[in-house]
């Protein structure tokens, strides 16, 4: 790309302003040149080499956060073993959105070897492992499996849902696989559950989950919250409606399906579905002409009619 005299001056001040001593200075500057994109792709490129100081190598991956040419990717995927923890962290920032792209097969098993690797940082590790979780268990169960967990688990075999519920309110903005673990586990202990109101508190706790992940527009564990309303016999906490209204896809609306017709004797909680599921196919744009969307129709004629 030709790029004009004043646009490559202003990167190139943009640039200098990296290694400016003052992090609000440093955060303007890497948010500018995200947004300028492309035409400072080459400046940032230069800035990837091994003999370049580390704080300097993880601002330029940091501004190259969503830039998806072929190049970057490549570079990330060396800065990966840059011996830095920053610039590694950087480096795996700019290559999450790789993960789940036909041409990015070389970026998933890296990361999958990185998560893997006990000897990694823990921060790495985490921040790809929530990437991995994004893709679905059908993709990557093996590997989640036998991942230890890099983050410290939510709650503890002691604690009861309302320390779990506590732990949740706390912690907003905990580490997606930490929230992904706490869905995991409040599952298990939904399942095993001595008593029906036992049981009812640990599905408050999951729903209350799902829906923390929604409002950060995370999918690490839309497969189970799809799976709830496969295996849903009755109304399920209203949390578990908003969570996949918000953040469901396609392949949600026969789980809603479903959900719907296993209640037919409750209005309230039908009508619920209802929204959930006019409110994924209004913001995945879902025509008529859809294939789930034509097969939940044909299942189920008074569900979305």
């Amino acid at each position: 790309m030709v790029i004009r005299s004043s646009s490559a001056g202003e990167v190139e001040r943009l640039v200098t302003r990296l290694t400016d001593p003052a992090p609000m200075e440093r955060e303007a500057a890497i948010a500018r040149l995200r947004v300028i994109g492309s035409r400072a792709t080459e400046r940032l490129t230069a800035l990837l080499t091994p003999d370049t100081p580390n704080d300097t190598r993880s601002a330029a991956l940091r501004a190259l956060e969503g830039n998806l040419e072929p190049r970057v990717r490549e570079l990330a995927l060396a800065a990966l073993d840059a011996g830095s923890e920053a610039v590694a962290l950087a480096a795996a920032a700019v290559l999450r959105p790789w993960l789940g792209r036909e041409d990015g097969l070389g970026v998933l098993e890296q990361a999958t070897a990185v998560v893997l690797d006990e000897g990694r940082p823990p921060a790495v590790r985490a921040l790809l492992l929530e990437g991995l979780h994004e893709l679905g268990r059908e993709v990557t169960g093996a590997v989640l499996e036998r991942v230890v967990i890099v983050q410290p688990p939510a709650v503890s075999a002691d604690d009861d849902a309302a320390a779990a519920r506590d732990w949740l309110d706390a912690n907003p903005d905990a580490p997606l696989s930490q929230l992904a673990d706490l869905v995991s586990r409040a599952r298990t202990r939904e399942d095993t559950a001595p008593s029906p109101e036992e049981r009812r508190a640990w599905q408050q706790v999951r729903g209350a989950t799902h829906l923390h992940l929604s409002k950060r527009e995370s999918r690490v564990s839309l497969y189970d919250l799809r799976e709830a309303f496969e295996r849903a016999d009755g109304a399920l906490p209203h949390d578990f409606a908003a969570a996949i209204g918000a953040l469901g896809d396609a392949s949600c609306l026969d789980a809603l399906g479903h959900a719907w017709a296993a209640s037919e004797a409750d209005a309230w909680w039908r009508e619920r579905l209802g929204e959930a599921a006019r409110q994924i196919v209004t913001r995945e744009k879902i025509t008529g002409r859809n294939a789930a969307l034509r097969k939940v129709r044909a299942r189920w004629p008074g569900f979305l009619a």
